[in-house]
């Protein structure tokens, strides 16, 4: 799923994400060398540069989130599946989320499956 970090909120969560997939030292980070203190906190908009948006753009291409959909059929790639291919279960029924996770209380709901799974894990 392609992030369009040209976008501000964009930007923002994907640098978050870029940082704290960064766990060995800043001095690793994509941004080391165009950005002094870039943490995600400290970062001001009129901070953010063109450079920093094809460095981040860059980045995310290369770190794609997955989505609950492609994470479940990429471990059951022969799962039953719907006419919109939508697997026919709630993601609460094989361990993403609890059932009140579930956006509209439908099972196999479109929204809960194309949500990323790295949101899913931090709630």
């Amino acid at each position: 799923m392609k992030i369009d970090c040209s976008n501000l909120l964009n930007f923002k969560r994907e640098h978050e994400r870029m940082c704290l997939s960064n766990t060995v030292s800043c001095t690793f980070c994509p941004f080391d060398k165009i950005a002094g203190n870039c943490s995600p906190v400290d970062l001001m908009l009129e901070d953010i540069t063109k450079e920093m948006v094809e460095v981040l753009q860059k980045w995310s291409d290369e770190h794609q989130p997955k989505t609950l959909l492609e994470d479940f059929l990429e471990k059951y790639p022969s799962a039953p599946l719907d006419k919109e291919r939508i697997p026919k279960l709630c993601p609460s029924q094989v361990g993403y989320g609890d059932e009140k996770d579930c956006l509209e209380f439908v099972c196999g709901c479109t929204k809960c499956w194309n949500r990323l799974i790295d949101e899913v894990e931090e709630e």
